[in-house]
């Protein structure tokens, strides 16, 4: 069945105007598998992105503590089910640890895990997407968080993360939104960590049939009384 076609915007670094986006057109396999492995149903199955590392970050916006995140990340930001696009096909974790430095909670940890389910790459930087198990920055369990990485050329010294609960507003984080990578990797209790990111181009749309359903938008905030 011939596919009409369509504008499809799966994922978007925010801040800075940093973006990365599907447009309408279909992606050749060739290009999105240059693996050349086979899955059961005889299509060749598409490289996937990874993103790993552990590191400190320095947030300048927030000197009371210091972060750390550790990220084990793999797949893809969307995937064919039923002839329909759906966004979300990766897995791993996030997990994080804010170490108060000042204030009545100085020399406690805070941690954290965030159940990833889409990643999205373009060269060294990564979008990553999924919900919160622990409540973060005075939101709740469940909230969609997002991240992004930055895997530097010049090595992990200069490697960067930006967080949607960090200088983004947190009320409303769609799939595959996050602001640019805003903290510098830091050397911090000694550590000296660093992220890498392997870059996939985004996989075919080999088997929709269906448009995709018009994304959900953010509800509205309940007044304050």
């Amino acid at each position: 069945m011939a596919i009409r076609a369509f504008r499809v915007i799966t994922a978007v670094g925010l801040a800075g105007g940093i973006g990365v986006a599907v447009a309408g057109a279909h992606l050749s396999s060739a290009a999105a598998s240059p693996t050349g492995h086979v899955e059961a149903t005889g299509q060749p199955r598409a490289a996937e992105a990874v993103v790993k590392g552990d590191a400190w970050v320095d947030f300048t916006l927030g000197r009371e503590a210091v972060r750390r995140f550790t990220i084990d990340v793999s797949g893809h930001p969307y995937k064919i089910v039923n002839g329909r696009f759906v966004l979300g096909a990766a897995r791993g974790t996030v997990t994080w640890d804010h170490h108060m430095l000042q204030g009545p909670d100085a020399g406690k940890h805070f941690y954290g895990t965030i159940d990833v389910d889409y990643v999205m790459t373009g060269g060294p930087v990564a979008v990553i997407s999924g919900k919160a198990r622990d409540a973060v920055s005075g939101g709740r369990k469940g909230d969609r968080v997002s991240l992004t990485v930055y895997d530097s050329p010049q090595g992990n010294a200069f490697d960067r993360v930006g967080f949607s609960w960090g200088a983004a507003d947190p009320a409303c984080v769609p799939i595959g939104l996050a602001p640019a990578p805003f903290a510098q990797v830091m050397s911090f209790d000694g550590l000296q960590g660093g992220y890498t990111v392997k870059h996939a181009e985004l996989p075919a749309l080999d088997g929709l049939t269906q448009e995709p359903k018009t994304p959900h938008p953010c509800p509205k905030p309940k007044p304050r009384h």
